[in-house]
């Protein structure tokens, strides 16, 4: 009967030590929902674990594979992290817009359409490396609203006057898939310039196309001495010359 009261007291004071102890930090991935979806965009809002980078994938299949253009970091660098650039962050609260109307040049200096395809179901995950925390859901992007009764502006690239920010045309790729940037439309190739032969003679080129090439105009010229286009540190850029003024001369 000594005893009772020290046991007593370690009771007490066991119980006052957990009052005063930080509770645990949050691990799980909450409050995600998807606050709306546009015909190539979606907002994805959630709370993280913790105030450290997440990274969000999505795709067109349950598998998560290929992702799509806008979360895919092997084109756009880091753009599978929810701090990318731009971000909407307010410590563990995130905000990730889903898709973009644009086609900018990916690391391979190669233009990929960002946007998503309409009136499709995405799969996406959400993963916090801090914690190990993980989460996956769905969403379907919205049909192309009805009654719009103006044409979209040609899309153009600020950082090269007089160029159009459309995606790049594969010269060899059949296969290939692209979303329109403003309408999330899927187009398909059914033919390449290479299906259609012309024969000119005695015309010069008129319009230079390029990926990657710095001062594409100057392989336009014929002299022999002038300064020439050129192209550095890749091997993927391409330089098309045609002999029309004309961005869709043989496709």
């Amino acid at each position: 009967m000594l005893q009772l009261p020290s046991v007593t007291m370690l009771v007490v004071a066991t119980a006052a030590l957990a009052q005063n102890s930080p509770q645990a930090p949050q691990v799980a991935i909450s409050g995600v929902t998807i606050s709306g979806v546009t015909n190539t965009q979606a907002v994805l809002a959630y709370t993280a674990p913790d105030s450290k980078p997440c990274s969000v994938a999505v795709s067109e299949n349950a598998s998560l594979s290929p992702l799509v253009n806008d979360v895919d970091p092997a084109k756009f660098l880091n753009a599978n992290l929810d701090s990318r650039n731009p971000a909407l962050v307010r410590s563990a609260a995130r905000t990730f817009v889903i898709g973009k109307r644009l086609a900018p040049p990916g690391v391979d200096k190669v233009r990929y359409s960002r946007a998503l395809q309409t009136n499709t179901v995405h799969y996406f995950s959400i993963t916090c490396p801090s914690t190990g925390s993980t989460y996956s859901g769905t969403f379907q992007t919205a049909n192309i609203a009805m009654g719009s009764t103006f044409s979209e502006p040609e899309p153009v690239d600020p950082l090269s006057p007089g160029e159009y920010a459309w995606p790049t045309l594969s010269l060899t790729d059949r296969n290939q898939v692209i979303n329109d940037p403003q309408t999330g439309v899927q187009i398909k190739r059914l033919s390449l310039p290479k299906d259609r032969v012309i024969t000119l003679e005695n015309q010069s080129f008129a319009m230079a196309r390029t990926t990657g090439w710095s001062n594409p105009q100057n392989a336009l010229s014929t002299s022999a001495s002038g300064a020439g286009a050129t192209v550095a540190g890749d091997n993927v850029s391409v330089l098309q010359l045609l002999p029309q003024n004309n961005g869709y001369f043989g496709y």
